[in-house]
């Protein structure tokens, strides 16, 4: 027994005849003939009796015919529903990113997931690369934005956008020369920097200690509001990527030189598990997009597009 089997018989006992079944189907009135025969064979009674005017239905027609538009009514509803769930998914995902990065993306993120997608319950979660990973292994977060991370088992990384790192100072330093800067010429600068665990912490040790170095770390800090703060005062420098200081260097607040051969990858990292998962698929999706955005408009550090609200 088939489904279009069942919605031939409802339109046949619906329509009172053959004919107007046909015509409202469009299917030809023997294939309809066919069905209807091979369905009453199927269940060993006699669904309908023919007459000069049409057809009525049995007693036992009649009862079919009601369980038939059950059944009918409830396929439709698990196809609606199935549809409402690819077209508006529902369910939770928690998304992570550094307190900068969540600057930058978690609002507008947020904004496109309630306006969208009202079914998904967002959780957004700032912190460190070592909180983030602790996180993701713990599956208290889906997937994060974050930099340069290793690659690890049942994780899928994607890099969504390398920029540049700048050396910057106060705006009356006269140390820093408009240009560039190679790492190697860091000693003398006394540096406010993230503690060792986070990422562009890591790859700029790394990068010293490929060029014979050492890092003049004169403080160590958590927040990038406090490192910027200190370099305000004169306190100190600071090796900071370009969309952290984009409203510095448009305001001319810090003086900076670009850090030569060095950049951060800011990469997304994801729960294989759920990559087929269509809430998590869409929260991601809305992610790449606005981490799209943000490079259109210039943020990390490439030329902004005119055509971008």
């Amino acid at each position: 027994m088939e489904i279009r089997q069942l919605r031939y018989f409802v339109e046949i006992a619906a329509a009172g005849s053959l004919r107007e079944a046909s015509a409202r189907l469009h299917v030809a009135q023997p294939a309809l003939t066919r069905h209807l025969r091979s369905l009453e064979e199927e269940l060993g009674i006699e669904l309908c009796a023919r007459h000069s005017r049409g057809i009525r239905l049995t007693p036992a027609g009649t009862r079919f015919f009601n369980h038939a538009t059950t059944v009918l009514r409830q396929v439709d509803d698990i196809r609606s529903r199935i549809s409402e769930d690819i077209d508006s998914p529902a369910g939770m995902t928690a998304v992570g990113a550094s307190g900068a990065m969540g600057r930058l993306l978690f609002g507008a993120v947020a904004e496109r997931v309630a306006g969208d997608f009202p079914r998904i319950a967002l959780r957004l979660v700032e912190g460190g690369a070592y909180t983030l990973l602790a996180a993701l292994d713990a599956r208290r977060i889906d997937m994060a934005v974050m930099v340069d991370p290793d690659a690890r088992a049942g994780f899928a990384l994607e890099r969504l956008v390398t920029e540049p790192v700048y050396l910057v100072g106060s705006a009356l330093d006269d140390r820093i020369a408009q240009g560039s800067v190679s790492i190697s010429r860091l000693e003398s600068f006394p540096l406010a920097a993230f503690e060792r665990v986070s990422g562009p912490r890591k790859i700029f040790d790394h990068a010293a200690a490929r060029s014979g170095v050492a890092l003049n770390i004169a403080y160590e800090l958590e927040s990038l509001d406090v490192i910027k703060d200190f370099v305000r005062r004169g306190l100190s420098y600071a090796l900071l990527p370009h969309s952290s200081i984009v409203d510095e260097l448009k305001d001319r607040s810090f003086t900076a030189a670009r850090l030569e051969g060095i950049g951060i990858t800011r990469t997304l990292v994801m729960r294989e598990d759920l990559m087929e998962d269509p809430v998590s698929e869409v929260v991601a999706h809305i992610v790449r997009d606005e981490v799209s955005m943000l490079i259109s408009r210039g943020v990390f550090g490439g030329p902004a597009r005119s055509d971008v609200d």
